[in-house]
């Protein structure tokens, strides 16, 4: 599988917010008469991405980008199904990290998968066994897939990762933790850390407090 390898040289917020100009851009380079929808884009919710880029479908047809960032817009809501549809998609046009692991995500947040969607989520997962991630953001989506799959190893290597190079967000903190309190004690001290770690950034406050509870270490 040749894929395009992510690369960190920004935080992902910063790079999150280019992304989505850079496929403002593009649409409108696309579809000059449909920029009054394409600003629309700007600022939208994530229920508003979804209405406005499925509006945009025959303007993004053949852009990656535009279906990782309707993947994510509907990841964000809720609807896996259809998030796993827009992956597929992205995949389709051009093999990235991006597309991925938010094929996989889509992947473990659904109940019951087909034997051809399992064999996917393998092929996928083997791929960053072998290609430790080396973006943010792509490293604590991994951690939260591998936490799903309860590949343990994954799960503390790519959270790492994540935290090391600045991830923002909660989910490294909280799934890395969860692991750690199942080990030995000096692994159970760094779980405490981690998770309230993951409290303090906005993690679910009663799945935390449970670990911590259960851990002897309840309280702020």
């Amino acid at each position: 599988m040749a894929v395009l390898a992510a690369t960190a040289t920004e935080d992902s917020a910063t790079r999150l917010k280019r992304e989505r100009a850079e496929l403002r851009s593009a649409l409108a380079a696309k579809c000059p008469s449909k920029r009054a929808t394409i600003d629309r884009l700007e600022g939208a919710s994530a229920e508003q991405t979804v209405e406005l880029l499925t509006a945009l479908e025959a303007c993004g047809a053949k852009n990656e980008a535009y279906f990782v960032q309707l993947g994510n817009a509907l990841q964000l809501t809720n609807r896996f199904t259809e998030s796993e549809a827009g992956f597929r998609k992205a995949l389709a046009v051009r093999v990235t990290e991006s597309a991925q692991l938010g094929l996989l995500t889509s992947l473990v947040r659904q109940k019951v998968l087909k034997p051809e969607q399992k064999a996917d989520l393998e092929e996928n997962l083997r791929y960053f066994r072998q290609h430790p991630c080396t973006r943010d953001d792509l490293c604590a989506s991994l951690s939260y897939v591998a936490w799903h799959v309860e590949e343990i190893e994954l799960v503390k290597q790519s959270a790492e990762r994540a935290i090391q190079l600045g991830f923002p967000g909660w989910q490294p903190y909280f799934t890395a933790g969860t692991v750690y309190s199942n080990g030995s004690d000096a692994d159970r001290a760094q779980a405490v850390k981690m998770l309230r770690e993951a409290k303090k950034r906005g993690g679910p406050a009663k799945d935390i407090d449970e670990f911590l509870s259960l851990l002897g270490a309840a309280g702020p």
